[in-house]
């Protein structure tokens, strides 16, 4: 017999927790000074690349925001994975 598990879904508190929790992230990832960090970081590894994230006040190039986005959806896909394994083992404890 296959024994399958319906996970009820999340509350509104979890849904606006999550909600919450990926706008601080965003507003972490989008902000100036974290463009002028990366532009420096890839300045490190050659000297013109830091130009394809941000100019030097911090405002994000096309590619520059491309990346962002990139790290921004990981950041929360494996946010959203710790804190369900976190919430499975609270459950199961």
């Amino acid at each position: 017999m296959n024994n399958v598990q319906c996970k009820k879904p999340p509350s509104i508190g979890e849904q606006l927790s999550y909600s919450f929790l990926s706008g601080l992230i965003f507003l972490v990832i989008a902000s100036p000074v974290t463009y002028r960090l990366m532009r420096s970081f890839f300045n490190l590894i050659s000297p013109k690349l830091g130009d394809y994230v941000s100019n030097a006040r911090g405002l994000a190039t096309n590619s520059g925001l491309i990346l962002h986005s990139f790290v921004f959806s990981l950041i929360v896909f494996f946010t959203m994975i710790v804190i369900g394994h976190i919430k499975e083992d609270y459950i199961n404890y």
